[in-house]
């Protein structure tokens, strides 16, 4: 009974005891690793083409630098069960972002793309070029994680980061094109749509870019 009155009549809110709680689940630590890979770019951005030459030392460096900034900000406001599975976690999840960063980082080397800007929020809404007159002018609105930019060839991709907990991804994950096209997975389409947007906006000069983080580590 006082727990009905204190909820429904009082308005408070449930408040789980830190004791009681075991810890960041798959989707806490999915925003973590969104907000550190986020924090961590905008350092690397002062860098330019320098980065591709750093060593893993240095790019863990700055990882670092932007998890411990990330995992107080979330400790702060959140209860994050025993300090030693907390510690733990913090460092699976650096190891991890860690290893994706060097592959991504080579992989930016190879194909020319540069980081340009981070959790756009984007809005459209459809048009005559979806093909579905039930859907025009039907708003469009999302987050995009990252939006990268080839300058020498003037073309835009959209990265759409993922955080897996299960080994093995669904099929639908390993060919998203096919899934796309068969209604089963339409985030990529969606998000194509408001990336065009941005491009548009981008050529007439009404976007903005990454807002570059100083590093503390000496950029020479």
């Amino acid at each position: 009974p006082f727990q009905f009155f204190a909820r429904e009549v009082l308005g408070l809110p449930f408040v789980q005891r830190p004791e009681e709680t075991v810890g960041p689940g798959p989707r806490e630590e999915g925003l973590l690793c969104h907000a550190i890979l986020r924090e961590c770019y905008r350092r690397l951005l002062p860098w330019q083409d320098r980065v591709f030459k750093m060593g893993r030392e240095l790019v863990r460096a700055l990882l670092e630098e932007a998890g411990r900034k990330e995992f107080a900000a979330y400790a702060e406001g959140n209860a994050v069960g025993y300090p030693v599975a907390w510690e733990v976690l913090q460092e699976r999840l650096l190891d991890l972002l860690s290893e994706m960063i060097q592959r991504d980082l080579e992989a930016l080397a190879q194909t020319g793309y540069r980081p340009l800007a981070f959790e756009v929020a984007c809005r459209t809404v459809f048009s005559d070029e979806t093909g579905d007159i039930l859907l025009q002018g039907l708003p469009l609105q999302g987050r995009l994680d990252r939006i990268d930019l080839h300058p020498k060839e003037g073309r835009y991709r959209v990265i759409d980061y993922k955080y897996k907990t299960g080994r093995n991804p669904q099929q639908e994950d390993r060919d998203l094109l096919s899934a796309a096209i068969r209604g089963q997975r339409l985030q990529m389409p969606f998000y194509l749509l408001l990336a065009k947007g941005y491009a548009v906006r981008c050529s007439s000069g009404r976007c903005t870019s990454a807002r570059s983080v100083s590093p503390g580590i000496g950029a020479d």
